[in-house]
């Protein structure tokens, strides 16, 4: 480990000698990425030649920096983003030899910014959502143009958003003059929504009812009464009639003179509703 100044000023320029001599073979040796925006220029080669010590101490700095930025990168890469596999750090350690200098295979560190890329899928999808949102809004706003229809105030024609309908006068009005007119009669709001569940879908008419309470009829308490009938449960009885049809043999019975109608709806269940049995029935039972 070079532990002063003089064999660092010597280190430094023995890697500055190299790369004066070797600079065409180095500069083949640099794997690059895919990148096109990626080059490596001569700045970036030249970076550990010093040629003053007001420089070398720049360069020692900039050295801290790239020390620093080497640890952010390889921060980046622990946090598992998706970087490229042609853009990873690359640093070659070279030892020294026993003269105390580099060999011909100089140490050279080169840095290259990772690359966060994104699939194919995952920008589709973007895509995708951005058409949705784009359509909604624009499904919003031609929505709110009511073509063929004028305001009767400030004669707006076509009127763009709600529309205000009196059924009465049968006229129109705008939002805008709706809320300066005072008007007698109840309107009805009429308004355009897209439905914002599917990007395609059409708009649809919703007509509000504005100025008139809605009142709920009431709910009438019924007592429902049933009337104890002797059912067959043998299964004999395959088919019973309707309720008109039921009212309909008790009405024949009680021509007959058979007014009792419990004794008139057991003796058809127990006829089977057969309208001449019955009869026997309420005959023998008398």
């Amino acid at each position: 480990m070079v532990s002063n100044e003089s064999e660092i000023q010597q280190v430094f320029t023995d890697i500055g000698e190299f790369m004066e001599e070797n600079r065409e073979s180095v500069l083949e040796n640099i794997p690059l990425t895919n990148s096109d925006d990626l080059s490596y220029t001569h700045e970036d080669v030249d970076f550990f030649i010093p040629s003053s010590e007001s420089e070398e101490e720049k360069r020692l700095e900039s050295f801290d920096m790239l020390q620093c930025s080497l640890l952010q990168t390889d921060s980046i890469v622990k946090l598992g983003s998706e970087i490229s596999d042609d853009s990873v750090l690359e640093q070659d350690k070279y030892e020294l030899n026993g003269r105390g200098s580099y060999s011909n295979q100089s140490a050279q560190t080169k840095t290259v910014e990772p690359v966060l890329t994104i699939s194919n899928a995952l920008l589709e999808s973007i895509r995708e959502i951005v058409k949705a949102e784009l359509y909604l809004e624009k499904s919003a706003y031609e929505s709110k143009i009511q073509a063929g229809v004028e305001c009767e105030i400030c004669k707006a024609d076509p009127i763009i958003g709600v529309i205000y309908h009196c059924q009465v006068c049968d006229y129109f009005l705008c939002q805008a003059c709706e809320d300066n007119v005072d008007h007698s009669h109840p309107l009805i709001k009429i308004k355009f929504t897209a439905n914002k569940t599917k990007p395609r879908a059409s708009s649809s008419l919703v007509i509000e009812p504005l100025k008139k309470p809605i009142i709920q009829p009431q709910q009438e308490s019924r007592k429902i009464t049933y009337l104890p009938i002797d059912v067959d449960y043998s299964g004999a009885m395959f088919k019973r009639p309707t309720g008109k049809q039921l009212k309909k043999l008790i009405a024949d019975l009680k021509l007959r003179g058979f007014t009792n109608t419990h004794k008139c709806m057991s003796a058809l269940a127990k006829s089977k509703y057969d309208i001449k049995c019955s009869a026997e029935i309420l005959l023998k039972g008398k």
